[in-house]
């Protein structure tokens, strides 16, 4: 066999691995296995309508019971303060690391008040006011941050929520790392 043959070869598995490995990544979907409002559904919006992407917390423990999608999901349908037709968020990251899509990002959730049309919400899970995210959670932060634009199409802004709320989240000790969870997911602070 010519050697140029086994280079050229070698050289375009090589890429196809790196691609692989690059661009595979995708939150495991579990948007028809969620809790849903019997009375009421999200509105829906275009890709094309988001612009941002807004950083949240649970602000609960992370080994709190309900401390899961479905968790979020049960308290966001039923809570009196709330009442929504699912659960807020778009991708729940478990301190796993696992990444969960539980609303298409063409759902318009309610996450984030007058911003919710143009923003898809990502929980962490955790209170990280009191507790550090967990590297393999950070890494997949970032993971799923690149996986939305990807998905848009577009570079997008990433806010922590403190920016739209009186509020600290995604908690303090994410709000330290989230210019540069910003700027190694690719996108606009």
């Amino acid at each position: 066999m010519d050697k140029r043959v086994v280079l050229y070869s070698t050289v375009a598995v090589g890429i196809a691995y790196f691609l692989s490995k690059r661009y595979s990544f995708k939150p495991i979907d579990i948007v028809n296995d969620l809790p849903r409002s019997s009375t009421s559904t999200y509105p829906t919006r275009t890709l094309n309508q988001i612009d941002t992407i807004i950083v949240h917390h649970s602000a609960v423990p992370s080994t709190a019971t309900g401390a899961t999608p479905e968790g979020y999901a049960r308290f966001h349908i039923t809570s009196p303060n709330y009442g929504y037709p699912a659960i807020a968020y778009h991708v729940v990251i478990q301190p796993d690391g696992k990444a969960y899509l539980t609303n298409y990002l063409e759902t318009i959730s309610y996450h984030v008040g007058a911003l919710n049309t143009n923003a898809v919400g990502v929980v962490l899970t955790g209170n990280f006011d009191n507790e550090n995210i967990t590297n393999v959670q950070k890494n997949t932060l970032i993971n799923v941050l690149k996986w939305i634009q990807r998905k848009v199409g577009r570079k997008l802004k990433i806010h922590g929520h403190y920016r739209y709320a009186n509020k600290t989240c995604p908690g303090m000790n994410v709000r330290a790392d989230l210019n540069e969870i910003v700027t190694r997911s690719g996108g606009l602070l």
